[in-house]
């Protein structure tokens, strides 16, 4: 039993960890001077998160195995893939790479969705969906722009970590609580037994 919390507080300063470091790595990328930022410095930026957010999600979905594995396995694979493609693509252009972040931001968007039905009546099921729409309409004002600039990548990019961030750090308190809510209920078990036995 005492192994159920452990997991649980380990589970949760992950993906606190998690959120916390994209939140601040899109913050910086927000934050980057445009003058010194070539396309392809900005396609190793785009892919080496995509390869990284991918691998953590596929290591993730494989050790963990919640109801929604599958789908957080699918999606990594696929980030690895899309980073991969834009590391590897010699003659990448902006419109490229705008698009490439734009199908990432609605494939996790439409996992996000099916994580929310999936978790539906679990506490707090309702954050997948919020995150899920957010990136699909952000991933969709990405595939729909004609006029593709350094700076909307730029912020498209940043946008897309940080909605990330947000939502693992909003997990790791709905992680955090399950764990609170589990050991209030323990206990409360244990002291009616006490009470039972006298």
């Amino acid at each position: 039993m005492e192994t159920v919390t452990e997991y649980a507080k380990r589970a949760a300063w992950i993906y606190l960890t998690a959120g916390i470091l994209a939140v601040l790595f899109g913050a910086v990328v927000l934050s980057l001077a445009l003058d010194w930022i070539g396309l392809y410095t900005l396609a190793l930026l785009i892919g080496g998160f995509l390869m990284a957010w991918g691998v953590v999600h596929l290591v993730g979905a494989l050790i963990d195995r919640p109801l929604h594995w599958p789908w957080h396995a699918v999606g990594g694979v696929l980030a690895v893939g899309a980073g991969a493609l834009a590391v590897a693509w010699p003659d990448v252009t902006l419109f490229v790479l705008a698009v490439i972040i734009g199908w990432s931001l609605i494939v996790w968007g439409i996992l996000d969705l099916f994580s929310a039905f999936a978790t539906y009546g679990v506490r707090n099921w309702w954050l997948y969906l919020v995150r899920g729409l957010a990136s699909v309409a952000l991933g969709l004002l990405a595939l729909v722009r004609e006029d593709v600039t350094l700076y909307f990548v730029m912020t498209l990019l940043g946008a897309f970590v940080i909605i990330l961030g947000i939502g693992d750090i909003l997990v790791a308190f709905m992680v955090h609580g399950a764990k609170a809510s589990w050991a209030r209920s323990k206990t409360d078990a244990a002291a009616e037994i006490q009470t039972a036995d006298a």
